[in-house]
Formats: C-alpha cells, sequence, structure tokens
C-alpha cells in the first residue's frame, strides 16, 4: 500500500473559499483533493456534501479513502447531520469505496430535457386562469413554492422571501395559474445564454393535484419558451418524488439525459475496520 500524506491547505475552485479542503500529496506530488460544503435541508437534515477528486494514475491505492476519512473525522458533529457524496453513472470506482464505507442510495437527481417543437396543447382544468407576473404577486408565488416543497426528503433548501426576490429574473417567462386570487399553480423559467432555458421550479398545491394542471402549465409554458426563441428546455427533478414528477415531464415531452445519484451515510453510522480494503 502506498503511503499518502494528507495535507490541509486552503481550496478554490470559485470567488467563494469552500469551508475547508484538503489535498494529498506524495513526495510533493498533488495525487488528489477533496472538499465539503454543509447546509441545512427544509425535513431538518444536516447535510455535509463531501466531493472530490483523484489523479488517475494514483487510483485503487487509498488516495480516495485517505481523503474521505480525513473529511469525515472533521465534521461538527451537529444531531441530525448526515454525510452526502455525489455519483456520476460512470464513476464505478467512487461507488464502490462509498458504498464500502457505508453509504447508501437516498435518492437520484435526475435531469430531463427537450427541443421546442411537435408542442402538444393540453386546456387547464375549469376555474383557473393564467396571469402575468406582477410585483404584488410574488409573495403568493412564494408562498405557494414554499408549500409544495416544505416536506420535500430529497435535499430541498428552504429560501426565505428576500433569497425568492433575489433570484426572480425573466418573469415573463413564467407560468401561473390562479384561482381567484389564490395562486394554484407555478412554472418559473429563466433563461440561459446558450439560448435555452432552465426551469428551476414546477410547484402545483395540494388542492390541485391530480387533476391535470401540472400538465397544462407545462404545456403552456413550453408554448411561452417557444415563443419567446427559445430552442431547447431543461429541467431537473428528483425521481422518487411521491407525486411522479418523472412521469410528468415525459409525458410532456421530455426526456431524461442524465443522472445525479446522491448517497448518504448518518454521522452516527459505524466507523469503518481498520482492516477493510481500500478500493
Amino acid at each position: 500500500m502506498t503511503t499518502v500524506t494528507v495535507l490541509l491547505r486552503p481550496y478554490r475552485d470559485t470567488e467563494d473559499a469552500r469551508p475547508f479542503g484538503v489535498v494529498a500529496e506524495e513526495h510533493g506530488e498533488i495525487v488528489g483533493r477533496g472538499w465539503m460544503d454543509s447546509w441545512d435541508e427544509a425535513d431538518g437534515t444536516r447535510l455535509h456534501l463531501l466531493s472530490g477528486c483523484v489523479d488517475p494514475r494514483w487510483r485503487r491505492r487509498g488516495v480516495g479513502t485517505a481523503i474521505l476519512r480525513w473529511l469525515e473525522e472533521r465534521v461538527d458533529r451537529t444531531p441530525g447531520s448526515t454525510f452526502g457524496v455525489n455519483v456520476a453513472p460512470h464513476e464505478t470506482g467512487k461507488l464502490a469505496m462509498i458504498t464500502a464505507h457505508g453509504y447508501r442510495l437516498a435518492f437520484t437527481v435526475v435531469e430531463l430535457a427537450r427541443d421546442l417543437n411537435n408542442l402538444e396543447p393540453h386546456p387547464l382544468p375549469p376555474g383557473l386562469v393564467l396571469r402575468p407576473v406582477e410585483p404584488a404577486h410574488h409573495p403568493l408565488i412564494y408562498a405557494a413554492i414554499d408549500e409544495c416543497f416544505a416536506d420535500s426528503g430529497h435535499g430541498h433548501q428552504t429560501q426565505t422571501y428576500d433569497e425568492y426576490l433575489r433570484d426572480v429574473q425573466d418573469v415573463e417567462l413564467w407560468t401561473v395559474a390562479w384561482a381567484g386570487d389564490s395562486v394554484a399553480a407555478v412554472v418559473v423559467n429563466e433563461r440561459q445564454p446558450d439560448g435555452t432555458a432552465s426551469t428551476p421550479w414546477v410547484a402545483v398545491r395540494p388542492p390541485w393535484r391530480r387533476r391535470g394542471v401540472g400538465l397544462a402549465l407545462m404545456s403552456q409554458t413550453l408554448r411561452t419558451l417557444a415563443d419567446s426563441g427559445v430552442t431547447r428546455a431543461r429541467l431537473r427533478t428528483v425521481q422518487e418524488n411521491p407525486h411522479n414528477s418523472v412521469g410528468l415531464y415525459e409525458r410532456a415531452g421530455y426526456a431524461i439525459v442524465d443522472r445525479q445519484p446522491r448517497y448518504r451515510k448518518a454521522l452516527d453510522s459505524p466507523t469503518y475496520p481498520e482492516d477493510m480494503p481500500h478500493p
């Protein structure tokens, strides 16, 4: 087994420094690095998301395991805290390592996309109307989104109203259905520099679910995007969503183009035995 010396150094991959990161060195050569981000999720989970990479020449020599252990040992042991790791489908070595160390699949984020041609109309149910977004509407739109995602156990992070307002853009591309003076459902769209559009929020309030509202709103939002010159629409959702959001988007013409499973392990899980083999 190769001896690996793990050193703590500041790590930057954006303008903001990570809370802390680690580099792994062998004889002065950097052979791997890892870092961690932490946040609170809507269901009360304190998530510590661990990320990292190892030089391909140094894989399967214990470097990844050394980085993983170093990060796990330095986490604040707050009650309810959980480790998380994202694993792309092609990262088979990484998957073998984390599952050997107690991580289990929690949920899978899927990305879906579709070109904006051959659009099919789907009418809104009776009692609903679409209205352009006005500044005075934002408190109700925010409340509708917050209500729909408040009980999510799939990594959702609650936004404050001020955070919501800071993210508001391209409201001419939004689709909001109203039932009288109440928001029934909302689709938030954002134009991207490459001519596509992303859809960060699709929310149908509980009284209006299973009544065709989601498909009708997706149909309208795709027509709005196409009329504005957008060529392709993209969105992300959770495969295990209890409301079968993947099925809704597939009925609206989207297809899955990527998957990112999230694995988790509780902080109070047993530590690994010293003789456990290192992937």
